[in-house]
């Protein structure tokens, strides 16, 4: 009983520190987002993969505070993808973003009892989508660090 209470708060202090990242700088931002969509789909392939027993599904508030989470670095992946003019990763970058915003917000959605149309697909995709996103926006660091300097 004094776990969940104790989950429970924890799960609410991190959302309040997600939304906090929202203020910070954009290389800031873009490297926390980064991370924590590393530690969300870390934590759920190795859940998936029975390695942990921590589900992060059994937290509802800090669950729907991931998607929220996910949903705003899909943004900054799309916006990053536009921006970038000859770069290389400017493909892969806008694929990943829209991938990311649909199979999170359409399966979100359909649990809401919001629409009628569900992806089927193995949780285990969201995770490795969510590692890779997280390691494309530690990429983008480094495109808005040389942007900067010239």
């Amino acid at each position: 009983m004094a776990s969940d209470a104790l989950l429970q708060i924890g799960s609410v202090v991190v959302v309040i520190l997600i939304f906090a990242t929202l203020l910070l700088s954009k290389k800031l931002h873009y490297f926390v987002a980064g991370l924590t969509l590393i530690a969300i789909g870390s934590l759920g392939y190795m859940y998936e993969n029975g390695m942990t027993t921590f589900n992060i599904d059994s937290l509802p508030v800090l669950n729907f505070a991931a998607y929220f989470f996910v949903l705003f670095a899909g943004k900054d992946l799309l916006i990053e993808g536009f921006k970038e003019k000859e770069n290389p990763m400017k493909w892969p970058s806008l694929i990943l973003a829209i991938v990311l915003i649909l199979f999170t917000t359409v399966n979100t959605l359909h649990k809401m009892s919001v629409i009628d149309i569900y992806l089927d697909y193995p949780p285990i995709v969201s995770h490795v989508i969510y590692i890779i996103s997280g390691l494309f926006l530690i990429i983008g660091i480094f495109t808005l660090l040389a942007t900067s300097e010239t």
